[in-house]
């Protein structure tokens, strides 16, 4: 089945009413390819914990900023949660640079299980309703 973007819209509005918000695609506007995703790692009533994919030959092209912030301003009105969690990395200069143009700020560096099955150093970072909107975020 396609999914349009509304019809993922839909399903996480749906998913935070009934508190299991999980993940949303990203598409392409010009063609509506499926080019990312974020992903809900966790979900309680302070925080929405997210991870983010995008396909490698579409990086460092804004996409992923311009989801990202369309996510945050989407979870920051429909969920009353304190902040946005994300993790990366300490080698992954692109989503560090990606996550403070966006508002975020380190919080604690931690070993984290990553999608290779090993355990790498990590860097967490935190975005506040406040913090979004003074990046020019608007909710």
């Amino acid at each position: 089945m396609n999914y349009t973007a509304d019809d993922i819209l839909s399903l996480i509005d749906t998913e935070l009413k009934s508190g299991q918000m999980r993940s949303a695609v990203i598409e392409r506007l010009s063609d509506d390819a499926l080019i990312g995703i974020i992903s809900v790692n966790a979900h309680t009533h302070e925080f929405v914990d997210i991870a983010y994919f995008m396909k490698a030959e579409l990086r460092r092209q804004g996409y992923m900023r311009e989801a990202l912030q369309a996510y945050c301003a989407y979870v920051f009105s429909r969920c009353a949660v304190s902040r946005i969690i994300a993790q990366y990395r300490t080698d992954n200069e692109a989503s560090a640079a990606l996550l403070r143009s966006c508002g975020f700020h380190k919080t604690d560096i931690t070993q984290m299980l990553m999608n290779d099955y090993k355990y790498h150093e990590a860097v967490t970072c935190c975005l506040t309703k406040d913090e979004f909107k003074k990046t020019g975020g608007t909710i």
